[in-house]
């Protein structure tokens, strides 16, 4: 605009003798589209620029009012309105040259006298070039916008999608340090995802594997995508065993890993559980085998031997001598023992497997029956060889228990120390443990293989299975020995002597010295709900319980024993089994606190560790019991609890 009232003045001063054609001389001079019209709107002048501009090679004095041919009404759509503009005006308009192609002007009107008539001067600017560049960064500017609503909105799909996602989802950096997490991630994990980001996927892998997790990720680098198995730690400490699915990827330039992690611990524990099972199964069919060949071997040989005899007493009875006859019935007479044995010991295993069987506790003098015992196998297995002593403490003379399953274990343990040994050294070890009595059995023989111990009390087991070998014992003695122990409220266990024998050992209570003055007064009529899916371990509570005058109610699982707690308000102390069908013992106890705090229940299980009992109270129980119980202990923790029966402990 400066530049035209520089020119506009210029043309006032101009003096009034100066010509018209002078005067057009100086417009011409200007580099601008300039035109001239006076106040009848007629075109006086244009200059050469205008008409190069407006692209035609004359006007003729063309007026505005006037018609035009139609490539001359450009023209007036310029200037046809300029008697409605102010002095020195600036208007945009939109112009159609001769040739047809469009372009955008700046017209700027500005009133002049010259040599005394009034006229207007208008200059025109070509502004096509902004016009056609602000349009065409409208365009990029409504593109980039439509761009930027479209990454929005797939952005925001995108997290969605990541957030819920069933599977926990990390992207890292080429270093492992997490950059972004979703929440699933976050909650497996027991971190916040603040406290993700400032960590690197090394830290939740096991120190033992750090070294292999470097190595994923190069190789992750390299092959760009990994299907692998890992384990992370949780914030708390607990292994997850789980399934990795990552890809090396590019976004905005910078590399990334993103991983999607599975957790499969439980598919792994359910594989695990399975082979277990195979396994077992397996193990059952040699088991089977094994039976078979026993049973065949320890029914066949007798019978084989009495139906021989009795067909020699048959056909030769009045032939054969006095002593010979003796001799044969004798022969008969063992025969039979030893199928009615090996009868009376399937018999017994499932009495004691089914829980049919109860021991019967007694007071006697266990000195005196050992000394019996040692002397009988002694005589019978004279040919061996063998060496035998007993150290046993002078105070463990008199003790309470069921004597006759008692003497049946010690006897059959001394029996296979006895019959499996040659020119060895044996030892029974008796000793007093508090309330308790331990017992050991041990040889310096040649012990048993390490891959057999752990289903040697397994029914119908030896230490070898041979088709060959000479089979003594039907493969019953240690089963029926270690349920015996259990019903009596021990663990039979053994183990191998650094290649130098085996030595099996137990403790079972003695109840004649665990027994507490005052218990039977303080435990008389309490009613005590024992939930135990095994009956042995129940039997031997209730034979301890009742004889301290407790009322027992028994439930065969957590859901029973919830629903007869239910029933039974009158219910003084609750033993809970941990592991048992249905609905386990930790279920049972929670449910129960959702309706009572007061009363007491006591954890009982022979899987308790460390962990447990320490935090037994965060499980709902007041204490707990280990398998196998001791009587004094257990009696101490009932007559506590149940004297602060109304106390609120939760």
């Amino acid at each position: 605009m400066g530049q035209f009232k520089q020119i506009s003045k210029i043309l006032k001063f101009i003096p009034n003798s100066f010509t018209k054609s002078e005067i057009y001389n100086i417009l011409n001079c200007i580099p601008l589209p300039i035109a001239m019209v006076d106040n009848c709107q007629n075109i006086i002048f244009t200059n050469q620029q205008f008409l190069d501009f407006i692209g035609i090679s004359n006007l003729n004095n063309l007026s505005c009012k006037n018609s035009f041919c139609n490539n001359l009404s450009c023209i007036c759509r310029v200037i046809n309105d300029t008697n409605d503009e102010k002095p020195s005006n600036k208007v945009k308009r939109r112009f159609i040259k001769n040739d047809g192609s469009i372009a955008f002007i700046n017209r700027i009107t500005h009133q002049l006298e010259i040599n005394h008539v009034a006229c207007k001067l208008i200059f025109i600017i070509d502004i096509t070039e902004e016009e056609m560049l602000k349009k065409h960064q409208d365009l990029i500017i409504k593109e980039k916008s439509i761009a930027e609503l479209y990454a929005l909105k797939e952005a925001k799909k995108f997290e969605f999608l990541f957030e819920n996602l069933g599977d926990a989802l990390y992207l890292l950096n080429k270093k492992g340090g997490f950059v972004k997490v979703n929440e699933k991630a976050s909650q497996y994990l027991g971190y916040s995802k603040e406290e993700l980001l400032k960590m690197n996927v090394l830290d939740i892998n096991e120190p033992k594997n750090i070294l292999k997790s470097k190595r994923i990720i190069k190789h992750i680098k390299k092959n760009k995508k990994l299907l692998f198995e890992t384990n992370h730690v949780t914030k708390n400490g607990d292994i997850k065993t789980v399934e990795v699915t990552a890809r090396y990827i590019n976004l905005n330039n910078e590399d990334f890993i993103f991983s999607s992690v599975r957790d499969i611990t439980q598919r792994k524990k359910m594989e695990q559980d399975l082979l277990f099972s195979k396994e077992k199964a397996q193990e059952s069919e040699k088991l089977k085998y094994a039976f078979l060949n026993t049973i065949s071997h320890q029914v066949r040989t007798p019978l084989s031997g009495i139906l021989g005899i009795m067909d020699i007493l048959e056909n030769n009875y009045t032939n054969l001598t006095l002593e010979k006859r003796t001799e044969f019935f004798e022969t008969i007479r063992n025969c039979s023992d030893k199928l009615l044995n090996t009868i009376e010991d399937v018999i017994e295993v499932s009495k004691l497997s089914s829980g049919i069987a109860e021991p019967k506790p007694s007071s006697f003098s266990l000195k005196a029956e050992i000394e019996k015992l040692i002397k009988e196998l002694k005589e019978i297995h004279n040919e061996n060889n063998n060496t035998f002593s007993l150290e046993m403490d002078t105070s463990v003379t008199v003790i309470k228990t069921d004597k006759n399953i008692l003497i049946r274990v010690l006897k059959n343990l001394m029996d296979n120390a006895f019959k499996f040994n040659f020119n060895k050294n044996l030892k029974l070890t008796i000793q007093n443990r508090d309330d308790s009595i331990f017992f050991s059995m041990e040889d310096d023989g040649d012990g048993i293989k390490e891959k057999c111990i752990g289903s040697i009390f397994e029914p119908f087991t030896q230490s070898e299975f041979s088709l060959n070998q000479t089979i003594n014992g039907s493969g019953l003695g240690l089963t029926i020995s270690k349920k015996i122990i259990n019903c009596l409220g021990g663990d039979l266990k053994v183990e191998n002597l650094d290649g130098k024998g085996i030595k099996f050992y137990f403790t079972i209570p003695n109840m004649l010295l665990n027994e507490l003055g005052t218990s039977e007064e303080k435990l008389k009529n309490k009613t005590i709900l024992i939930a135990e899916d095994d009956l042995i371990t129940y039997l031997f509570l209730k034979n301890l319980l009742e004889g301290e005058g407790c009322l027992l109610i028994h439930a065969m699982n957590g859901k029973e024993a919830v629903e007869k707690f239910e029933k039974n308000k009158q219910i003084d102390l609750i033993i809970m089994d941990i592991n048992m069908p249905i609905m386990d013992g930790l279920t049972a106890t929670q449910a129960i606190r959702n309706t009572c705090s007061e009363i007491p229940i006591l954890a009982h299980s022979a899987f308790v560790h460390d962990r447990f009992n320490d935090n037994c109270l965060e499980y709902g129980f007041n204490d707990f019991i280990e398998k196998p119980v001791k009587k004094k202990i257990l009696l101490e923790k009932i007559t506590t609890y149940t004297k602060n029966k109304h106390i609120s402990y939760f």
